[in-house]
């Protein structure tokens, strides 16, 4: 895509799964033996409805979406995120990203885009379980930059 085309609304969806193995390696790279990533009993009972994954394991998967629909190379600057409902062990999620805004970056350096992508990470039913919000930095040449107004200019 060229970035030209990035424009306020632009959407892009994805489906993931979120597998046991992604929820074990999670949990290995981070320390978190929570019973309820792992031990049924121990997650419904904690009232969920069977094993859950880390919330914050899911929202990264929205990278697929940076690197598979937006072009060139993007820094995750930060997110606001607000996590809903669980998200099951081996559920297929539907991660909904919309652009909010568009703005030429007025930091030195390379040349970059600043943009906000709102995220939704929807049930197999189509339930809001996380919802979040990411400032990113898309690395572009100068000419491209130039095509969008800068923060001071909006």
């Amino acid at each position: 895509m060229d970035p030209r085309k990035l424009t306020l609304g632009l959407s892009f969806s994805r489906s993931v799964t979120v597998g046991a193995d992604r929820v074990e390696h999670f949990a290995l790279a981070t320390d978190d033996s929570n019973p309820i990533h792992f031990d049924e009993r121990a997650a419904l009972d904690a009232n969920f409805g069977g094993v859950i994954a880390h919330g914050d394991l899911v929202v990264p998967m929205a990278n697929i979406i940076v690197v598979e629909d937006l072009p060139g190379i993007m820094v995750m600057e930060r997110t606001n995120t607000k996590f809903q409902r669980a998200i099951l062990v081996g559920q297929q999620i539907r991660i909904d990203a919309t652009i909010r805004s568009v703005e030429k970056g007025t930091s030195r350096g390379p040349a970059y885009l600043e943009l906000i992508i709102d995220m939704r990470f929807l049930s197999p039913v189509g339930k809001i379980c996380i919802s979040s919000t990411a400032l990113a930095r898309l690395y572009v040449a100068n000419e491209i930059a130039d095509h969008f107004p800068s923060h001071a200019e909006a």
